[in-house]
């Protein structure tokens, strides 16, 4: 099931207080062009338009948004990973067409780009927490789950 975590800074002494970031588990993808012209999208402008701009952009796949209610075909996942040094989230999109998910995880890095340090999944990060960037106070967390029908 897709599933989320939204990481919240709860120190009033922080400058960054009441703000934070999400990272969702691994998610489904479809090719853009589907998700564009899915029920969802179309109800929000600024998204479809986001989108459309994307695909121009070169851009293949999108996150199928749930409830997936047209049924889209899902060609892959995207991966978040969580660089703790670099405090970034780094977004991989496995195309899952023709090889197992596993297979396809094992291609994505595990180290990051930017400090060298070890990427952590969704689950370890929700696990260890993540500490304020600023602060350094571990981040409040609020976890969500997505009804997949």
């Amino acid at each position: 099931m897709p599933a989320g975590c939204e990481f919240t800074c709860k120190n009033k002494n922080c400058q960054h207080y009441q703000a934070g970031f999400s990272i969702t588990g691994n998610w489904p993808i479809a090719y853009i062009e589907k998700v564009i012209d899915s029920t969802p999208v179309k109800k929000v402008k600024d998204l479809r338009e986001r989108l459309i701009s994307l695909k121009e952009a070169g851009t293949l796949y999108a996150l199928i948004q749930f409830p997936n209610v047209d049924k889209l075909p899902c060609v892959g996942q995207r991966i978040s990973l969580w660089s703790p040094e670099a405090h970034r989230i780094w977004n991989y999109e496995v195309d899952m067409e023709g090889k197992p998910l596993v297979e396809g995880i094992t291609e994505i890095p595990k180290i990051c780009e930017k400090t060298g340090c070890t990427l952590l999944t969704f689950n370890e990060v929700v696990e260890k927490g993540i500490e304020c960037p600023f602060c350094k106070e571990k981040l409040s967390q609020n976890r969500w789950f997505v009804n997949e029908d």
